[in-house]
């Protein structure tokens, strides 16, 4: 399956200032917001320090791979509703 077949573009209409040491990551939790994200997959420090934000669940790969080791089932028929992958941002989403 191709990812850009189960990906839709997120574009934030909400600012977040959750992070005050990196504003950029910001912009991951406001981007997993409009998107209804159950999963931030990181390895960011900032980020996996907050844990949940709004019901989002932020975990590393790691953690990640148990889940899914775990419920496999349960995210092979909800993956399209419960991650979101945090790709690529836009520059232009926020001026800085």
């Amino acid at each position: 399956m191709d990812l850009l077949q189960i990906s839709y573009l997120v574009e934030p209409k909400n600012k977040v200032n959750a992070i005050k040491e990196d504003h950029m990551d910001n912009i991951v939790l406001e981007t997993a917001l409009e998107g209804k994200a159950d999963y931030i997959i990181s390895g960011d420090g900032h980020l996996l320090k907050l844990k949940e934000f709004k019901g989002t669940k932020i975990v590393n790969s790691k953690e990640f791979l148990d889940l899914i080791k775990n419920k496999h089932k349960y995210f092979i028929e909800n993956f399209e509703k419960s991650i979101i992958f945090i790709i690529f941002i836009q520059s232009s989403l926020r001026e800085f």
